[in-house]
């Protein structure tokens, strides 16, 4: 379910008051300067884990011991992605703190914030502590700058989750929660470092294949376009799918199967519309292979000869 706030509705003397009352249990709001302040949010839950994506005009953040203590949250941890806007302030200890767009800052919410933010747009996720932090390290103040790889992990998986979770069954919920934690804990590096190899290669490899399967008509589907889309090295998607036959054995065969599918439920197409629509180069190319796969044409397939074919 999708909770929605925006003071765009609201008259403007009432908009300031109307946003520090919604953001009382996370920190006391502050205008700056004279204008009231505005602010839009869409936030959805994903079972312990809750994802928003929000902007917002200037103000000054405070979470203190009264915030604190009247408040919720603080055996949780708050992730924001600034998408536009610069961010100082401290963050218990660590004051003087620097943030610029791309940047990906952390906030303990059992420990204390006291940040100004300009006119900003940030995607932020709220996580239960002892679901991310399983090594008992201070997360706190923490920032993963924009030009780091762990960064540009976790903002590419946190942008295709908003996107996603819209359109996500209620069913789906668990396993996107689940694949954020695992992408948390390797980005972040609070898991084992075996451990998190581990739940990154397999969520990657998920990820892979999804798209895979949503690009199957695309002809250019292949390697190479995987490796600039997921940002990694051709060792890299090598090592994720050597045991599956290789990346490029797995395009082939979902699109076979996918033509395969097609055949048996008579659609209204050709097998050269067919076979073109999912990407092989010809109506050759995709017979041979298609023949080598299942040990019959694909008109045998069309009309249900199986088995029957020289």
């Amino acid at each position: 379910s999708c909770t929605m706030f925006s003071t765009s509705l609201l008259e403007p003397r009432l908009r300031t008051r109307a946003y520090s009352q919604w953001l009382r249990p996370i920190a006391d709001a502050y205008p700056v300067g004279d204008e009231p302040m505005s602010a839009s949010i869409a936030m959805y839950e994903l079972g312990q884990l809750v994802i928003a994506r929000n902007s917002s005009s200037p103000a000054r953040y405070v979470r203190d011991k009264e915030v604190i203590k009247r408040g919720q949250f603080a055996d949780c941890i708050l992730i924001r992605l600034s998408r536009r806007g610069e961010v100082n302030g401290s963050f218990g200890e660590a004051v003087n703190t620097e943030l610029h767009e791309g940047d990906i800052y952390l906030s303990d919410l059992s420990q204390p914030i006291d940040i100004s933010v300009g006119q900003s747009e940030h995607v932020s996720l709220l996580v239960p502590k002892t679901t991310v932090n399983r090594t008992g390290q201070s997360l706190h103040g923490r920032v993963l700058r924009r030009d780091s790889l762990p960064c540009r992990m976790l903002t590419q998986h946190l942008l295709h989750l908003f996107e996603s979770v819209a359109l996500s069954k209620r069913a789906s919920a668990s396993a996107l929660s689940q694949t954020t934690l695992a992408v948390l804990h390797r980005c972040l590096g609070t898991s084992s470092r075996e451990q998190g190899s581990q739940l990154w290669a397999k969520t990657l490899r998920g990820r892979i294949l999804s798209h895979i399967e949503s690009q199957l008509g695309n002809p250019e589907l292949r390697a190479a376009t995987l490796q600039c889309k997921f940002q990694i090295s051709r060792t890299q998607l090598y090592r994720l799918f050597e045991g599956v036959g290789g990346v490029q054995w797995c395009i082939r065969e979902r699109r076979l199967q996918a033509a395969f599918r097609a055949l048996c439920e008579g659609r209204a197409q050709s097998i050269s519309e067919i076979s073109s629509g999912l990407g092989f180069r010809n109506e050759r190319q995709f017979q041979r292979a298609f023949r080598a796969r299942f040990s019959m044409t694909a008109s045998d397939a069309r009309f249900g000869l199986f088995g029957l074919s020289a």
